[in-house]
């Protein structure tokens, strides 16, 4: 009894100090192939790996993509993707790890497996039954904590060094609360208000607000409604509602276009792009 009670105590405490940790970072970057694949997003398990981190609330990006100016300036914002997958006779198996901007182990997931003998759906599944690991962690950036290690480690400029980094004059007035504020709204995402709409290809759909989220109408079926995007928990998040059987994410970029990402029947990503008219 004396160590089921010990090795209880041992697998709380690493769960709980899991969970603190990963709070603690920002964002989450995903690379765009794993060690084992061939060729990138082979088998699209790094797109995979993006929708499942962001469907448990994680600020996801894909490496090389356009990253925000936080992470930008301080890399130490993310933890970084990785796979670990082995593909024997039999069976396939896959965890996902999470690094800090150092290469340090943060965190890892449970072994994903199948037994299915077609390599690219074991390895799809396994990777899904891995994710499954992130459900327990509840995982919600910190962002106060986050911020008040900044301000103790971030080291001081003066500002001529500033001046010479971003190249402006020290001497010009220093911009107001008021204009610093609207600048800062410039860059926030445009989203939607009352209906909206957008096109890909030949398609055009409108957006419409609702108190729970949008509705998607097909302007070309008589304004039928083909989604529902639901409120999340993560700002420009959404649930993406097409029938029962097909669920996904949507969000919003930074010039308003409207990004939908979803598992079809087989299984396989499907990405899909509407632009903000």
């Amino acid at each position: 009894m004396k160590y089921i009670l010990s090795f209880m105590f041992v697998f709380l405490s690493m769960t709980l100090i899991a969970q603190t940790s990963m709070n603690d970072y920002k964002y989450v970057v995903v690379p765009k192939s794993y060690e084992f694949s061939q060729e990138q997003d082979q088998y699209q398990l790094n797109s995979l790996s993006k929708f499942l981190f962001e469907k448990h609330g994680f600020n996801t990006i894909m490496e090389g993509d356009n990253y925000p100016t936080d992470l930008a300036e301080d890399r130490c914002l993310a933890l970084y993707a990785n796979a670990i997958g082995n593909s024997g006779l039999f069976v396939t198996k896959v965890s996902i790890e999470l690094l800090d901007c150092n290469g340090d182990l943060v965190y890892i997931t449970d072994e994903g497996t199948s037994k299915d003998k077609r390599k690219g759906q074991a390895y799809i599944i396994s990777t899904r039954e891995a994710f499954k690991s992130l459900e327990t962690l509840n995982y919600s950036y910190n962002e106060e904590k986050t911020s008040n290690s900044n301000k103790d480690s971030t080291p001081k400029f003066t500002d001529k060094e500033i001046a010479a980094k971003q190249d402006i004059d020290v001497n010009e007035p220093k911009a107001n609360k008021a204009e610093s504020t609207i600048a800062e709204e410039k860059i926030e995402v445009v989203k939607p208000l009352g209906v909206t709409k957008y096109k890909r290809g030949d398609s055009i759909v409108s957006l419409i607000k609702t108190d729970g989220g949008f509705e998607l109408r097909a302007s070309n079926l008589n304004n039928k409604i083909i989604a529902s995007l639901l409120i999340s928990g993560q700002d420009n998040v959404f649930h993406y509602l097409k029938d029962m059987n097909t669920k996904g994410i949507a969000y919003f970029s930074i010039n308003g276009n409207l990004n939908i990402e979803y598992l079809d029947s087989d299984n396989v990503l499907v990405s899909l792009s509407y632009e903000l008219q």
